[in-house]
């Protein structure tokens, strides 16, 4: 209950303009994001893994550089080696979700929050 009132999801717009020597300019973009409390980041329930992880920047960009490499690379090593590499981190994704994450998914579901000393515990 607690990491549900605590997380909110959060949609924007964002626009500008202005004028400059070189005449007129704008632009503008949306935003989508989640807000959480310290109390609801706490008591989350355990993410399952994903094949690229969009919250770490170097892993996205590993990610892509090896999909890049196996698209342009004209060398059958190199595309072998990244599709090797994009093989493996399917299967190891896949088999922590269908393995690890229930155990950790099963633990959090008996855990309990205390409000007064904000910790979590099993009774």
């Amino acid at each position: 209950m607690l990491y549900e009132e605590g997380t909110a999801s959060i949609v924007g717009n964002v626009g500008f303009g202005g004028l400059s020597r070189g005449g007129l300019f704008g632009g503008g973009g949306s935003l989508t994001g989640t807000q959480q409390s310290l109390a609801a980041l706490k008591v989350a329930p355990p993410e399952k893994r994903m094949i690229i992880p969009v919250r770490n920047p170097l892993g996205k960009f590993v990610i892509g550089f090896l999909v890049f490499s196996w698209l342009i690379s004209n060398q059958l090593l190199l595309q072998v080696f990244a599709l090797g590499l994009i093989a493996w981190r399917l299967f190891t994704v896949y088999q922590w979700n269908r393995e690890q994450w229930p155990k950790l998914l099963g633990d959090w579901q008996q855990k309990w929050y205390c409000s007064q000393c904000g910790t979590t515990f099993n009774p």
